[in-house]
């Protein structure tokens, strides 16, 4: 089954409410904060789980060890793949499968590039693979999130009120306790906006597909300025520059400022969430978090502001 709404996480929060989990699901410290939040509104548990170093990704080895001691304690897992990276999660899920049967597995790839291969899921290794088009993901066209289901699990579409001012708040309340390291408390507004796409799956597929052929054309452009003219130490893996491209800094904010003082846009994501909504600790995710630096390569930036990010950064690094 595929499924198409206006954001992902309305097609997370359809998946959650019909499933009634009773048990926590493990998700990843440098997630989007947007997820969590949709568990808070479908009033399903979760615990957060340190990345790895290596693949920037959720701990395979803390899964697993949080799995073998207590397999049923837990509901569910979710995977991102973090910047936008392709890992192959076939072997983790597999071993996952060994410790517990009915586990469910959600494969997040809303930053990697879409793929509308035929479903791939009856395997029963993954029970929801999910895409997003919606703002600065690797095809932005604005809206749109779409996932294939697993035909072992359930999945109904729920219908929820909505007010376009409540998710303002929302969006205020977590980017502020994020940016300053607050304590995020939820409450539960009518921010998710479950309303169906005015374009029917396929209208949207062929739209998306035409625009793959674009940005696929000036990510490569505005990479190879980055590759060729930022230090290679200071880079993430070719892997990992797809949604942008990444550098490690340890100025990152000073950095960061200068850029802005110059008109250039570039982020910081995404930062460890586990001390924002629980009291776990993540050392991991919060040294990436406290370095990266996610330097633009999409309609949003030129080839010429490309070449002056890269002399602001290098001059930065030469004093």
């Amino acid at each position: 089954m595929i499924a198409f709404e206006k954001r992902a996480s309305v097609i997370l929060y359809n998946f959650l409410v019909s499933n009634k989990f009773s048990g926590k699901f493990l998700i990843p410290s440098n997630i989007c904060p947007i997820v969590p939040i949709t568990f808070l509104k479908a009033k399903v548990e979760f615990e957060f789980v340190d990345i790895s170093l290596e693949t920037l990704c959720i701990d395979e080895k803390l899964i697993l060890e949080k799995l073998n001691k207590n397999p049923d304690f837990y509901s569910g897992i979710i995977y991102v793949n973090s910047y936008g990276v392709n890992n192959d999660i076939s072997n983790f899920s597999k071993e996952i499968r060994l410790l517990n049967t009915d586990i469910k597995i959600v494969h997040d790839k809303c930053l990697a590039i879409p793929d509308f291969s035929k479903n791939k899921l009856e395997n029963h290794l993954i029970d929801l693979e999910i895409f997003s088009t919606g703002y600065s993901k690797y095809i932005d066209i604005g809206y749109g999130g779409y996932a294939f289901i697993n035909s072992r699990v359930d999945y109904y579409e729920h219908q929820l009120e909505f007010n376009e001012l409540d998710l303002e708040i929302l969006e205020k309340k977590y980017n502020h306790s994020v940016k300053n390291g607050f304590k995020y408390i939820y409450e539960d507004l009518n921010w998710l906006n479950s309303s169906k796409p005015s374009i029917n799956f396929d209208m949207y597929k062929a739209k998306v597909m035409e625009e793959l052929e674009k940005v696929n054309e000036i990510k490569r452009k505005l990479n190879y300025i980055y590759t060729n003219n930022l230090p290679s130490e200071i880079q993430l893996d070719s892997k990992f520059q797809n949604w942008r491209f990444n550098i490690l800094l340890p100025q990152r904010d000073e950095i960061l400022e200068l850029l802005f003082e110059k008109g250039l846009f570039a982020s910081a994501h995404y930062s460890s969430l586990s001390n924002i909504f629980s009291n776990n600790n993540s050392p991991n995710a919060k040294y990436i978090d406290t370095k990266i630096l996610n330097l633009f390569n999409d309609r949003y930036f030129s080839e010429d502001k490309a070449y002056l990010a890269c002399e602001i950064i290098n001059k930065y690094l030469l004093k």
